[in-house]
């Protein structure tokens, strides 16, 4: 598992705008090309802001609850800047 950072002019346009909302946050790439928004606390505790999804999946997902994100963004912004990971509820199923 690697965590990588979109290139912000890829064909992935939604990825790379919930990359920014969340203070440049990567995703991490599994062997079998999924996905997935997420970061470690120092204790390598993981938080996780994002289902595992192929990449053009996962940009789909991030159009679809992109309000969501905004929300999440504004209500954490304070960590945000601070480059802290936060906890979250799951939206998704």
């Amino acid at each position: 598992m690697n965590t990588v950072i979109f290139d912000p002019y890829t064909d992935y346009e939604h990825i790379r705008m919930v990359e920014l909302l969340l203070g440049g946050i990567g995703c991490l790439l599994f062997e079998d090309d999924s996905c997935q928004f997420a970061e470690f606390d120092e204790n390598d505790t993981m938080f996780v802001y994002s289902p595992k999804l192929k990449t053009p999946l996962l940009n789909e997902f991030c159009a679809t609850y992109m309000k969501e994100y905004e929300r999440l963004a504004l209500e954490h912004r304070l960590v945000i800047q601070k480059g802290i990971p936060f906890k979250i509820d799951y939206f998704w199923e």
